[in-house]
Order: structure tokens, then sequence, then C-alpha cells
């Protein structure tokens, strides 16, 4: 099931325009796994956890985080870019709440973000306006209020 989505996400983003993958990270091994050099630095209570999905998670609320860096060159920052995730809420007490706050480059995309689901989402965000040649950086953040943990299992760069 996991791959179909996947695949229909994939199959999706070609039809809006963005540029092959530049990189990405999979968070479902306890040692994360990225390519085209994206690095990825954990906050405090962000973990692995294979419990659900072999996935990565964010448990402290306003304190815990993902930080990733990557690289584009001149042609791949005027290109149209797309941020890909596969995550989820926890479902807790019948309710699916786990608020992000995701930045591009210190600039807010996303505020109180969420998945909206106990079961895996793909979510695909346009950050073109955001990123830049050279150095970039991508912050999620556990936004206070979160019913529960917010889970993590992939990050691409399009």
């Amino acid at each position: 099931m996991k791959k179909i989505i996947i695949m229909l996400a994939l199959a999706f983003a070609a039809t809006v325009g963005y540029s092959k993958e530049i990189c990405k990270v999979s968070f479902a091994e306890a040692k994360m796994e990225a390519t085209g050099g994206m690095e990825v630095l954990p906050g405090p209570g962000t973990y692995y956890n294979s419990y659900y999905g072999n996935s990565w998670l964010m448990h402290y609320q306003g304190v815990s985080y993902l930080s990733v860096s990557f690289s584009l060159t001149d042609e791949e920052a005027v290109e149209e870019r797309g941020l890909n995730v596969t995550h989820l809420s926890s479902l807790v007490n019948g309710e699916c709440y786990s608020p992000v706050n995701i930045y591009v480059n210190g600039e807010k995309l996303l505020d109180h973000y969420d998945p909206h689901s106990g079961n895996w989402v793909y979510d695909q965000f346009d950050i073109s306006q955001n990123v830049r040649s050279g150095d970039n950086d991508i912050r999620i953040e556990l936004c206070n209020g979160a019913l529960g943990n917010y889970w993590i299992n992939a990050l691409s760069i399009q």
C-alpha cells in the first residue's frame, strides 16, 4: 500500500512541473540514510522508534525538531522545487493533532500544519520561492498543543 501511495505521489509531482529529485533522507532506520549531500540533525526528543512503521518521531512540544541541510547549484535554485514529506500525527483517544511549523531558510513555510491522519500521509509543498543557490536549511518543529507525537518516514527535495 505504501509503495502505491508513493508511486501516485511521484506521478502527481511530475504533473506539477517539479524537476527530478535532488536529495532525500529515509527515516526508516535508526541510522538515517541521506543522499545528494543532505545532512540531518535531530533535536531534543527526536528519535528513532521501530514501533510504528520504522520511523523517527518528535516527542516534546515546542522543543523537538529536525534540521535538514542541502545545497543547490545556480541552475537547480531557479527551477521549481518541491518539499516532499511522508509523515503522520499520533492517534490519541481517537484524535490526531500533532502540528508542526516548517521553515525553509528561516522563513516560515507552514504554520501549525498537521497531517490529520494516524496513518502515513504524503504531502508535497512548493518551496520554489524559499530556496537559493548554495546552502539551504529546512527545519521542522513540533508545536505546543500537540496531542501526541509527530512521526516522519521520508523527506526529499525535488
